[in-house]
């Protein structure tokens, strides 16, 4: 039972990393906070799977590990488009003149603020 629990984590928290892949779309920031909101569901649920495995003697049934595998290779992809997105809206805000940071400290930029920047900006 326990080991199915451990599956069903690591299957949860993969398929909303996908969903966050498949979703992305950098120039719309409500689809950026979508993808977050399933980012961070992923990062619940192998919290919840490592504090699964800490009491489980056996550990990760080794059928997983391809799995595991997976997942980091899906989390890569994910690093790699938003540092591409984040990188992007910097160049833009030096473009404009204003080399502040690209989003804040929760990792989402204010909406009001970018859009007025941004709407008749030519490149």
């Amino acid at each position: 039972m326990r080991a199915r629990l451990h599956v069903d984590c690591l299957d949860h928290a993969r398929a909303c990393v996908r969903a966050a892949l498949d979703g992305w779309d950098a120039t719309d920031l409500t689809q950026v906070d979508s993808c977050r909101v399933l980012l961070e569901q992923s990062v619940s649920d192998l919290q919840e799977l490592e504090a699964n495995l800490q009491t489980y003697p056996a550990g990760m049934p080794q059928d997983s590990i391809a799995d595991i595998d997976a997942l980091k290779q899906d989390i890569a992809m994910m690093v790699r488009l938003v540092d591409a997105g984040s990188a992007f809206y910097r160049g833009v805000a030096l473009r404009l003149g204003d080399a502040g940071p690209a989003y804040d400290q929760s990792g989402m930029a204010p909406a009001e603020a970018a859009a007025p920047a941004l709407r008749g900006m030519q490149i």
